[in-house]
Parts: C-alpha cells; sequence; structure tokens
C-alpha cells in the first residue's frame, strides 16, 4: 500500500511540474521566436494572449485542488507578466519619454530610465512573493509520529 502511494505521488508531482513547465514556456520569449522564425515580426498582441494563458492557468490552478500547491507560483507569474505589460505601456507613455530624455543628457540619466521601470518590476515580484508566501514552520519544526507539528 504504501508503494502505491509513493507511485501515486510521484505522479502527481511530475503532473504539477509538467503544468509549471508549459506555463514557463508560453510567458517566456520562446513564443516570440518561434513567432518571429515561422511567420515573421511578432506583434504586440502576443503579451496580451500571454497574459490571457496566465489568467487561465491561475483559475485552473484555483479550481482544481490538485494543482493548488502551484497557486502561489501561478499568481507570481500572472504579476511577472502584468508587470512587462505594464512596463511596455509605461514605456510609450509622452509622460514617460518626456522625463528624463535621452537626448541631450549624459549616459547615466539617458539610460536610466529602463533600469527603473526594471527596478519597479522587479519590486512588484517581490511584493507578490511575499503575499504569495506559505508558512514554512511546519517544516522546520520537529515532527514527532502520531502528533502534529507544534504551532507557536
Amino acid at each position: 500500500m504504501a508503494a502505491d502511494t509513493h507511485f501515486s505521488n510521484v505522479a502527481y508531482r511530475t503532473k504539477n511540474m509538467l503544468m509549471v513547465w508549459i506555463s514557463l514556456l508560453w510567458i517566456s520569449d520562446f513564443p516570440d521566436i518561434l513567432f518571429y522564425n515561422l511567420i515573421g515580426p511578432v506583434p504586440s498582441w502576443l503579451i496580451y494572449v500571454k497574459f490571457a494563458l496566465m489568467v487561465i492557468y491561475t483559475g485552473v490552478c484555483l479550481i482544481m485542488k490538485r494543482f493548488q500547491p502551484v497557486v502561489p507560483y501561478s499568481f507570481i507569474m500572472l504579476v511577472f507578466i502584468g508587470c512587462v505589460m505594464l512596463s511596455d505601456w509605461v514605456n510609450i507613455q509622452t509622460w514617460w519619454q518626456e522625463w528624463l530624455p535621452k537626448a541631450g543628457t549624459s549616459y547615466f540619466w539617458g539610460s536610466a530610465k529602463s533600469y527603473i521601470r526594471d527596478f519597479s518590476l522587479v519590486l512588484l515580484v517581490i511584493a507578490a512573493m511575499w503575499l504569495g508566501k506559505r508558512k514554512r514552520e511546519s517544516i522546520f519544526s520537529p515532527v514527532v509520529i502520531g502528533k502534529p507539528p507544534l504551532s507557536r
């Protein structure tokens, strides 16, 4: 009986990891590369398709009990792809282009805008990671067979 539980647990984790890798592939640059090599220039709407797929993926992870351990990952990746979309949107805004214009400035101030956008993206993803954190106390607390983990 223990062997059956072990094998089903491995299959369960394999399916979860497969779902994670597939979702990671579709929000990466891989679809952009495929689109560029097979069809031509990458359209601007592809990022919206990636975001929609991530929303659907997060919804599936929330609804289906077997994929619920993947919810923190899906939430973080949803925030990441949303921040990338927001960063692209901010980049084309006139107020952003007028702030620290590249022409007539030093190299430092001319390149600072991209670093500010990237730093903001990283801060938002870290905030999402902090919101989606799990309690790790039960992993590190001593466990006695037959008794629940210690709680504080």
